[in-house]
């Protein structure tokens, strides 16, 4: 859309191929569900994920450009929580009108114990009578004019500061990525009556981890980690300290035997390369790609 001023506008939905994600160049960029896109769509050529496609119309423009990400907090290893763990990690602080404290979220379930009052309610009505959110401090428990008025007084604490004297201490993380959470507290659209009421029906819920995954990632902004298996989190930087440092299409010193195989499609071929070793059972991808096909 192009308004009058000379800006325009452009939406690009997940649905489309790598072509419609390519073919626009813009100096800011505006991503919301992003780690429902951030995946490598069924027929892209180029095997990249839809977030790194959009992020790269922006190159043309350097450090002039702007990326905005949105996105519920899904899983520990999604690109949301771990830019928010590579940028600044900013906290919206919150001082108890009755002893002064600040609190400011911990990024982790602990901030969960500030709504209280609903879990031995005997139904809902009760739980939203008796739910109210209190200071971890003192234990008093704020009104919603209260929680309100210390909204409109918070402050931004970024990773590794403090607040003292109400004044915010330390330095700027030295990142460009500005990364920062709010929560249950933070919202005022939703009273603690709202959110207690909320957490009561979770909490007799049949499916306990379809439960605790909406209390998290709807609640407290935090990311669901299941606790039904043990799972190790792929680490790109442990990965490649793994890996030996051959280049793409070369071939290792043991290799005994090169095999290619081929998945043909309508419009596309998928192919890969393999060097079997002369170690044991183990094998190197020399090279992979895409071929186009004419079907016609």
């Amino acid at each position: 859309k192009h308004f009058t001023n000379g800006a325009t506008i452009r939406f690009m939905t997940a649905g489309g191929n790598d072509a419609q994600r390519a073919s626009y160049t813009t100096r800011v960029l505006l991503i919301t569900e992003t780690d429902k896109i951030d995946v490598v769509g069924s027929t892209s050529a180029t095997g990249t994920d839809k977030v790194t496609q959009l992020i790269d119309r922006t190159q043309a423009f350097g450090r002039r450009a702007l990326v905005y990400m949105e996105c519920t907090a899904t899983v520990e290893s999604a690109r949301t929580w771990q830019n928010h763990l590579a940028g600044t990690q900013s906290k919206i602080g919150l001082k108890c009108p009755s002893c002064g404290w600040w609190w400011i979220p911990t990024d982790s379930p602990a901030d969960c114990a500030m709504l209280t009052g609903w879990q031995d309610a005997k139904d809902e009505l009760e739980a939203m009578e008796h739910a109210a959110f209190g200071c971890q401090h003192c234990g008093v428990l704020w009104t919603e004019d209260e929680r309100l008025e210390m909204n409109r007084t918070a402050l931004l604490v970024h990773k590794g500061q403090t607040i003292e004297n109400d004044q915010v201490v330390g330095p700027v993380p030295r990142t460009r990525m500005l990364s920062f959470r709010w929560a249950a507290p933070h919202n005022t659209l939703k009273t603690a009556s709202d959110y207690g009421a909320d957490e009561w029906r979770r909490a007799r819920s049949n499916d306990e981890d379809n439960s605790q995954r909406d209390s998290l990632q709807n609640c407290w902004a935090l990311p669901y980690k299941p606790n039904v298996i043990d799972v190790t989190p792929l680490v790109c930087e442990e990965l490649q300290g793994r890996i030996e440092r051959l280049g793409r299409g070369m071939v290792p010193s043991d290799a005994i035997v090169l095999s290619c195989g081929v998945d043909i499609g309508k419009r596309l071929g998928h192919y890969q390369i393999l060097a079997r070793r002369s170690e044991g059972d183990r094998a190197h991808v020399v090279e992979y790609g895409c071929i186009e096909i004419e079907s016609d």
